[in-house]
C-alpha cells in the first residue's frame, strides 16, 4: 500500500504525542483511507478508487493541501479535505505538485512537459526541450523554474517568454526546492 503524511493542527492531539497529530493516507480494498500516524485512531474511508482499481502511488504536494494518486497506471487528485471526490489529470508521467498545491508539471499526451492547473484543468504546455521543471511560489509569486540543453529558466506562469536564465544546465539529476530558492544537479567535474 502507498501512504503520506499529514500535518494537522496542533489543538488535533495531545502535546506529548507529536505523531498523533500526523495523519496517514494510504490505499487499501480499492479506497484511500486516513488513520493517525500511531495507528491507534480508526481508519476512516476518504473516497473510493475509480472502478474499484489498485493505487501504486500516493503523492502530495509540500503543503499537503492535495492528494495525487495513480491507479492502474491513470492520474487523479483530490484536495485532502473531507467529502472531496477524485478527478482525473492527463498526466502520463508522474507528476510533480507545485508547492502550493495549486497545479502539477507532468507530460501530458503529446510527449510535452506541461503545466497543469488542478481546479481548472488548464494545460499550458511548456518550452520545446525541457528536461525538468516545477512551479515555486503561491498565488501571484507562482513561478515556473525549468531547464533545458540551453540552462535554467524561471519565469512567471502568465508569460514564459520573459524569462531570466539561472544557471548553467547540469548533466542530469535537477532537484529544484520547493520554494525554487536552491537547486542540486549533477555538473562537469563535480
Amino acid at each position: 500500500a502507498s501512504a503520506i503524511v499529514r500535518a494537522t493542527p496542533a489543538s488535533a492531539a495531545p502535546a506529548d504525542d507529536p505523531l498523533l497529530r500526523e495523519v496517514v493516507v494510504f490505499s487499501r480494498d480499492g479506497a484511500l483511507w486516513r488513520t493517525d500516524a500511531r495507528g491507534k485512531g480508526p481508519a476512516t474511508q476518504l473516497v473510493a478508487l475509480p472502478g474499484g482499481g489498485r493505487a501504486t502511488a500516493v503523492r502530495t504536494d509540500p503543503g499537503r493541501r492535495v492528494v495525487l494518486v495513480d491507479v492502474d497506471g491513470a492520474w487523479s487528485w483530490m484536495p485532502l479535505t473531507p467529502g472531496s471526490a477524485l478527478r482525473p489529470l492527463p498526466c502520463k508521467g508522474t507528476p510533480e505538485p507545485s508547492s502550493d498545491g495549486a497545479c502539477v508539471v507532468c507530460t501530458v499526451a503529446s510527449g510535452r512537459h506541461a503545466v497543469v492547473l488542478l481546479r481548472t484543468g488548464v494545460v499550458t504546455p511548456l518550452p520545446v526541450g525541457t528536461t525538468h521543471a516545477t512551479v515555486v511560489g503561491a498565488a501571484r509569486d507562482r513561478q515556473l523554474v525549468w531547464s533545458d540543453a540551453q540552462g535554467i529558466w524561471a519565469a512567471g506562469l502568465t508569460d514564459l517568454t520573459r524569462r531570466r536564465r539561472l544557471a548553467d544546465a547540469p548533466l542530469r539529476r535537477l532537484s529544484i526546492s520547493p520554494d525554487g530558492r536552491r537547486a542540486l544537479g549533477v555538473y562537469p567535474g563535480t
